[in-house]
C-alpha cells in the first residue's frame, strides 16, 4: 500500500503514463499477441532464457554440486556458490555499458555483437566449468565459475540494452515477455538437468 501510494514510477513523475512512448490505446490483452508475432521479439526471448534461465538453474544446483562432487563442508559449498550471485553486483550493468558502447561505435549491430559475445563466453565458460572433475581442487571449478558468471550477467545487461528496441509502442509487453522468457529458461533447465 505504501509503495503505491507514495513512490514515484517514473523519475519524472508520480505514474507513467504509456503516451509518452506513442500509445494511444488502453492496454490489452491483444496486445501480447501483437508483440509475440514479431520474430525478433521471440529470439530476444530464447536469448534471455540461455542467460537468465541459466543463472536460475545454476543458482539451484551450485552448493549442491560443490558439497557432493568436491565433499566440502554445507558452509563452505554454500559460499563458493554464492560467488556466482555476487557478480550481479557489477557484471549485468557491465553489459548493458559494453552494449551501450556497441552502439556508439557500431550502431545496433554493436548490440547484437556485444550480445553474441556475452552469450558466446557465457558457453565457452559453462562448458569448461564442466569439464572439470574432482581430481582437481575446487579454485579451479571455482575460477571458472565467476568467469562464467560474469558472462551469465553481462549478456543479461546486454538484453535489456536491446529491449527498448524492439517494439517502442509496446515496450512493456516486450520486456515481461521477455523477462519470462528467462524464468522459462530456468524450468527447461530444471528438468534437463
Amino acid at each position: 500500500f505504501c509503495v503505491k501510494c507514495l513512490c514515484w514510477d517514473m523519475p519524472t513523475g508520480k505514474h507513467y503514463d504509456p503516451r509518452i512512448t506513442g500509445k494511444t490505446e488502453n492496454p490489452s490483452v491483444w496486445d501480447y499477441w501483437e508483440v509475440i508475432k514479431d520474430f525478433r521479439v521471440v529470439v530476444m526471448i530464447f536469448q534471455y532464457s540461455a542467460c537468465f534461465g541459466c543463472e536460475l538453474a545454476m543458482n539451484n544446483q551450485l552448493a549442491t554440486h560443490f558439497r557432493t562432487y568436491f565433499q566440502l563442508a554445507a558452509s563452505d559449498a554454500s559460499l563458493l556458490a554464492g560467488s556466482f550471485g555476487m557478480m550481479n553486483l557489477f557484471a549485468r550493468s557491465t553489459g548493458g555499458i559494453l552494449s551501450d558502447l556497441g552502439f556508439k561505435h557500431l550502431g545496433f549491430p554493436g548490440r547484437i555483437w556485444s550480445q553474441f559475445l556475452c552469450l558466446t563466453m557465457e558457453s565457452v565458460f559453462l562448458f569448461a566449468f564442466g569439464n572439470i572433475d574432482n581430481s582437481k581442487p575446487w579454485y579451479f571449478a571455482l575460477a571458472l565459475l565467476v568467469g562464467f558468471s560474469l558472462f551469465v550477467q553481462m549478456a543479461e545487461g546486454t538484453s535489456y540494452g536491446m529491449v527498448p528496441f524492439m517494439n517502442r509502442e509496446q515496450l512493456a509487453v516486450v520486456s515481461a515477455l521477455v523477462g519470462a522468457g528467462g524464468n522459462v529458461g530456468a524450468v527447461i533447465a530444471g528438468y534437463l538437468f
